[in-house]
């Protein structure tokens, strides 16, 4: 027997030995990758703190949990009886025997496990604690204790798991040493035990440990009571009548019981009476349901909802000032607007300088008409909700609307190892269109378009190694000499060839050397960065390639926006990202879910913000990551913001200032889409500043159901970006706006606008028109179905809604400030139905103010028949729609209304004899388009090219009806 065990022995030594030296190398591929990917990007300084804060923060609440709990059962053991007492259990004897055999396991396996636990705990306050470390001032107190805000947001969270730390160790400390010394006979459960009043080691003991536990109980309930102003219980979060008139001083008694129990305790462990601290814990533990649970619930019932408005006023009036104040709407301008309904010829003259604000390519809509225009092949791919912004183009900022073309790996013809990660490595190219115009065929006109890119944006370096849908790692990088591998252009090479690429920028870690490779195969756990030849001396490794995760990593502290925007700035594309900081302790301020206000009908399941609790939040970083070299760049945006001066002090040198924006950048920064969804929720109800107002809920706004989208979904009505001219300024501005409804109500209630253009000095003000309560402005539903029951309206789009061969959508519901009311704007697309190839066409435009509906295939068609033959505007649409910006100083010529224009019959050629030879002539006109869609694509014309296909393609599907198949 003997021997066996020692022959297997040294297996078992070695399997340990190689289990450990597996764990450990794994440990080390993890954070050396990570830290070899903090050097890529030159934010090596956030690793090493965060990491060293982290192993500080384990070891400390790992060694002090275990030494606690450790300790005080050492103790226990040492302080157990010299012999057995009288009438022992026989079992107790056995355990005490087997504990004096196994003493150092029986110890260190219970402290290793709360020690780990307590460890990981506390590891995972590593933000807090720096943020403790480094706090900032916010320079304003809460209205009751004048204790800085910044206490609640840096200190008091951080305080609360300290104690809770404490007393959870303190606890396990108490119940390790008790079962010690029950074991080996220092306390017994009898009467005669609890009755025997000479005091004895183990009772001092455990005295001493639950006189801890009743002070760390005590302290806990002093700060609760600061605690009292974050608590969501209740009319709203904060401090309110019975908190203050019952539960603060209640937690200061309890507080004072728990010290009076403690020493009662103390006293015990020298003078053994175990009745006075056991009657104590009874008092106190009656006093807490009294003083904690029975006697506010009397307050409230019996003081407070009688006369809940009377009690609650000045504390709800603090609560609306902190929440206001919180959520950055203290500010707003609300100004009341008698919006007209009545239409009169020339009402909108006032307005021209606004019109290339309406904005007719809907962002949400046309995805699929860039899909098949300007996707050059299947695997590359456009987000499905495109993007909006402003661009200089020949010296007018224009709207425009904007997509990178990303590769979509899930589309590749053979998605095999070397394709996913070596070749299939970069999109390429913005691809931006005027929002307000569209060629004769309805199809967006093109600012930037077509691969290699070329239109007025043009040059610059577009290569997309680094985007929203790069999820995989590439391998890059090849050696002097050898051939390039990496697809650049599916065409545009010699005789329309592909065209490869070697990748030239700044990004990506080196995995040159074996080692390297033999880390980062370990890291993805793919044994080919090991075996292919295909990674060489000069290759790199690019990973973590989304903007929003290279951004998370870099600024651990920031709440980023659901959405990241491309834009083109000095020459090089880029992805722009707000950053958010956010706190759920300002002290009065209304806790939400940044999930539920964030959410509307446009939001994506993958992009929706995460289900936290909110009641401060600011667009403190605007976050710059460059969609070629990966680099990523902070730059302070609310610089008064003490949760960004925190964390731009724990991390130096990350965030920089603001004054270092270049104008190129700063004319592509907007104001932000979730934090003005938070804002419109919030004003809904704090508009009201009056606290009866409020308590009443008598004007209580809410964002309304998104009209267009309806009867798929009850999801909020989205906010939209646009250039309007408020009533009373000089000219317009890019915005970001929305509208109200009354609660329970389907009219307008307001129209909230914020100055989005951030290089205005009136960046982020927000401003509402209040609708006159003298008559009713109908709401978007109202208008929506309005427009779309119009008689005139049904008659003309009866062919798409009737199962015709082509079918009409509705774009976004636009609503803008005109001609001194609210003008509704929807643009209807059309899409032939039943062809692969088919994508939604701007055909139509329908327009109401008032009670007045025009539609026309031209907005200036429709404003006119709107406004009674005359807008008194002119758009400066050409034929087929295409907008010239007007010229606001030259006085307009009324235009006569006409009739919308209808699609046009194509004339139908002779039919031959016989359906095989009209098959015949089809299949050869199908020919000949390929043969043109060919010579387009190597010219480089993508327009043409799909022009021609979808020719093809119909000429296909007719010859095959011909032949009845």
């Amino acid at each position: 027997m003997t021997t066996s065990v020692a022959r297997r022995s040294p297996l078992m030594l070695t399997i340990v030995v190689a289990g450990v030296l597996l764990v450990g190398f794994l440990i080390f591929a993890e954070l050396w990758a990570e830290k070899l990917w903090f050097d890529s990007v030159s934010y090596t300084g956030v690793f090493t703190t965060q990491l060293v804060a982290q192993v500080v923060l384990f070891v400390t609440c790992f060694v002090v949990m275990a030494a606690i709990v450790g300790l005080n059962m050492l103790l226990a053991w040492r302080l157990r009886p010299s012999s057995n007492q009288p009438n022992t259990s026989a079992v107790l004897v056995r355990y005490r025997e087997l504990l004096g055999h196994n003493l150092l396991l029986a110890i260190l396996v219970p402290s290793l496990f709360v020690g780990l636990m307590g460890g990981v705990t506390g590891a995972t306050t590593t933000l807090e604690v720096l943020a403790f470390l480094n706090q900032t001032p916010f320079g304003s107190s809460d209205a009751y204790f004048g204790v800085d805000i910044g206490y609640y947001v840096f200190v008091l969270p951080l305080l609360g798991d300290a104690l809770a730390f404490g007393l959870s160790a303190t606890v396990f400390a108490l119940l390790g040493s008790a079962a010690v010394h029950f074991t080996t006979g220092g306390i017994g459960l009898g009467r005669q035990a609890l009755r025997s009043q000479r005091p004895t080691p183990a009772s001092a003991h455990l005295s001493v440990l639950a006189a801890v536990v009743l002070v760390l109980y005590g302290l806990q309930n002093l700060v609760d009571r600061n605690l009292l102003l974050v608590d969501p219980a209740g009319l709203f979060t904060g401090l309110q009548y019975t908190d203050d008139h019952a539960r603060l001083g209640a937690k200061v008694v309890m507080a004072a019981i728990a010290f009076i129990c403690a020493a009662l305790f103390l006293v015990n462990a020298f003078y053994r009476r175990w009745i006075l601290p056991v009657t104590g814990v009874v008092l106190m533990l009656v006093s807490g349901l009294i003083l904690q649970l029975l006697y506010p619930a009397i307050v409230q019932s019996f003081q407070v909802r009688p006369n809940e408005p009377d009690k609650e006023r000045p504390y709800m009036e603090a609560h609306i000032a902190a929440t206001r104040k919180a959520f950055g709407i203290d500010g707003v301008k609300i100004t009341e607007y008698a919006a007209v309904t009545q239409v009169r010829p020339g009402q909108l003259k006032e307005d021209a300088a606004a019109l290339p604000g309406i904005r007719l390519m809907d962002p949400a809509r046309i995805g699929p008409t860039f899909e098949q225009l300007q996707q050059v092949r299947g695997y590359y791919s456009f987000a499905d909700i495109l993007d909006v912004d402003r661009y200089h183009i020949e010296g007018n900022e224009t709207d425009a609307v904007v997509a990178a073309r990303e590769l979509n790996l899930s589309k590749l013809p053979d998605p095999n190892w070397n394709n996913i990660h070596t070749v299939y490595t970069h999109g390429y190219g913005l691809v931006a269109a005027y929002g307000n115009r569209r060629q004769p065929g309805g199809q967006p006109e093109w600012i930037e378009r077509d691969l290699p890119p070329t239109g007025a944006l043009s040059p610059y370096e577009g290569r997309i190694y680094f985007g929203e849908k790069s999820t995989e790692f590439a391998i890059v990088g090849r050696e002097e000499g050898q051939q390039p591998i990496e697809l650049d252009t599916p065409g545009g090479g010699e005789e329309g060839r592909e065209v490869y690429n070697v990748y030239e920028g700044s990004g990506g870690v080196p995995i040159g050397n074996l080692g390297a490779r033999m880390l980062f195969a370990t890291y993805f756990k793919d044994l080919n960065i090991l075996l292919s030849d295909r990674v060489n001396s000069a290759s790199k490794v690019l990973f973590k390639r989304t903007p929003k995760e290279r951004v998370e990593e870099v600024a651990p502290w920031l709440t980023l926006d659901q959405n990241a925007y491309p834009a083109i700035v000095d020459e090089r594309l880029v992805w722009i990202l707000d950053g958010y900081t956010t706190s759920d302790s300002y002290p009065n301020s209304q806790l939400y879910s940044l999930q539920t206000l964030t959410s509307d009908a446009q939001s994506q399941n993958d992009r929706l913000q995460p289900d936290q609790a909110v009641n401060y939040l600011r667009n403190s970083v605007k976050a710059i990551v460059d969609a070629t070299d990966g680099t990523v760049e902070l730059y302070a945006w609310d610089e008064a913001d003490p949760i960004m001066q925190t964390y731009a002090k724990v991390f130096p040198g990350t965030v920089k200032p603001k004054s270092e924006i270049a104008p190129e950048l700063l004319a592509h920064l907007r104001y932000p889409e979730d934090l003005f969804k938070v804002q419109r929720y919030v004003l809904g109800r704090y508009h009201m500043t009056n606290p009866d107002s409020w308590y009443q809920q008598s004007d209580l706004w809410q964002v309304p159901v998104d009209p267009v989208n309806a009867a798929a979904t009850d999801a909020l009505e989205p906010p939209y970006y646009l250039s309007i001219k408020w009533p009373g300024d000089d000219a317009p501005i890019f915005s970001q706006t929305s509208v109200y409804v009354p609660r329970g109500r389907a009219n307008l209630a307001a129209y909230l606008a914020v100055n989005a253009e951030a290089s205005s000095p009136k960046y982020g003000e927000l401003r509402v028109l209040r609708m006159s309560d003298t008559h009713q402005i109908d709401g978007p539903g109202q208008a929506f179905n309005a427009m779309v029951n119009d008689t005139r309206v049904a008659e003309v789009l009866r062919p798409y809604l009737n199962q015709g061969s082509a079918a009409a959508t509705y774009g976004n519901l636009l609503t803008l400030p005109m001609g001194a009311g609210l003008l509704y704007v929807m643009p209807v697309y059309t899409q032939r139905q039943g062809t692969d190839g088919s994508y939604p066409a701007l055909t139509y435009v329908i327009v109401r103010f008032g009670q007045s509906v025009g539609i026309g295939s031209t907005l200036q068609e429709a404003l006119d028949r709107t406004f009674a033959g005359d807008a008194g505007v002119e758009t400066g649409e050409q034929p087929g729609g295409t907008t010239e910006p007007p010229d606001p100083a030259q006085p307009t010529e009324p235009t006569q209304p006409t009739e919308p224009t209808q699609p046009t019959e194509p004339t139908q050629p002779t039919e031959p004899a016989t359906p095989e030879e009209a098959a015949k002539v089809l299949l050869q006109r199908a020919e000949d388009a390929f043969v043109a869609a060919d010579t387009a694509l190597r010219n480089g014309d993508l327009a043409e090219y799909q022009r021609q296909v979808e020719q093809a393609q119909q000429a296909i599907q007719d010859a095959m009806e011909k032949l009845g198949r």
